[in-house]
């Protein structure tokens, strides 16, 4: 199941990703990139993470500008 999907974006920062946050025997977190400045989304996540224990929700923080969306 998806417990959360989220949006990150910042104009100022170059920020565009779409995260999806999957839940299972395992959580497992999906990092999409956006493509350009449409509603478009690159099939091919550019980080995934798991991990154990229960996943309801997430607080985003981009590696790059350590700003949390």
């Amino acid at each position: 199941s998806i417990p959360y999907i989220h949006h990150a974006y910042d104009y100022f920062y170059q920020v565009n990703h779409f995260v999806i946050l999957a839940k299972g025997n395992q959580w497992k977190l999906y990092v999409y990139n956006m493509v350009g400045a449409t509603h478009d989304i690159d099939p091919d996540p550019t980080a995934t993470y798991t991990g154990n224990g229960t996943a309801v929700n997430l607080i985003y923080r981009h590696p790059d500008t350590r700003l949390t969306y």
